[in-house]
């Protein structure tokens, strides 16, 4: 066991479950992961014509995990996993699965128990994962500000712990897409600023609004939302006011972006990178 446990390590860093409910797992903390190869793998449905590929759609994905459950609280232990992931279920909800820096959300579908006898401090649970999603995602932050006096802003308006932070002055800002294909975004807008307006790769992002201070808005290009949050934290839909000449959800391409901030206001940008699977490291 301690040898699976180490070779577990060395695969991965992390491996967190958080409910729908917000409610946290650290399960290479909690409990031994003793296989969770399947994350690592992915399957296309191939679609044809008259015999020949036309393209590729994505199956429901589903991953099996094993854990040990170890320790004179083991039975606890188990009680508390199985509960904190059956909430998703029966609420209808996904939760997330974080694997080191990637995630997808979905749900736990499953549960089968070996290795229980009473009293003998060890449970051995095999779990199922499943989701309709096509992509694990990655997300990087990149922060603009108007001035260096601003640029101990690190991480403002966000309640995640970001892989990576890139902080910028809009005069000499870039964004660097190190995914290998357009990548959704989320983009965070701060008041006090009229029409606000965002360049990127060229092209343009503007909602024509007005952002009082301390107020923002959030264009997310991965739910199709444009919301205005304003002092009261009272939250508005902006999607009507848009620039509808220039599409306001345009997936940001790979490489270096030069961006332009017209006028000149704060601006956080989530770039989130999607993979088939989550990357090894």
């Amino acid at each position: 066991m301690t040898e699976i446990w180490e070779g577990w390590c060395r695969l991965m860093r992390k491996l967190v479950y958080t409910n729908s409910r917000n409610e946290s797992i650290d399960l290479t903390k909690y409990v031994i992961v003793s296989d969770a190869a399947s994350l690592f793998s992915r399957s296309w449905n191939s679609e044809t014509s008259q015999n020949k590929l036309i393209g590729f759609s994505k199956k429901v994905a589903t991953y099996s995990i094993t854990l040990d459950v170890i320790g004179k609280d083991s039975t606890e232990k188990a009680n508390h996993i199985l509960n904190v992931l059956e909430k998703d279920v029966i609420f209808q909800k996904s939760g997330t699965l974080k694997c080191d820096d990637w995630y997808l959300k979905g749900y736990f579908v499953k549960s089968s128990t070996g290795n229980y006898v009473k009293f003998s401090n060890r449970i051995t649970l095999k779990l199922t994962f499943t989701s309709d999603l096509n992509y694990w995602i990655k997300e990087s932050l990149y922060i603009y500000r108007k001035n260096d006096e601003q640029t101990s802003d690190r991480g403002l308006g966000y309640a995640y712990d970001f892989p990576y932070d890139y902080l910028s002055p809009i005069s000499s800002a870039i964004l660097t897409n190190s995914n290998f294909m357009d990548s959704p975004f989320i983009m965070t807008i701060y008041g006090a600023v009229v029409n606000p307006k965002v360049i990127i790769g060229g092209h343009v992002y503007e909602v024509e609004t007005t952002l009082d201070s301390n107020e923002y808005l959030i264009i997310n290009a991965y739910d199709k939302t444009i919301t205005k949050v304003k002092k009261n934290g009272e939250r508005v839909n902006e999607f009507a006011l848009r620039n509808k000449e220039s599409y306001i959800f345009q997936k940001i391409a790979p490489g270096d972006n030069t961006v332009i901030i017209n006028p000149l206001c704060n601006v956080d940008v989530v770039v989130m990178s999607e993979r088939g699977e989550p990357e090894w490291t």
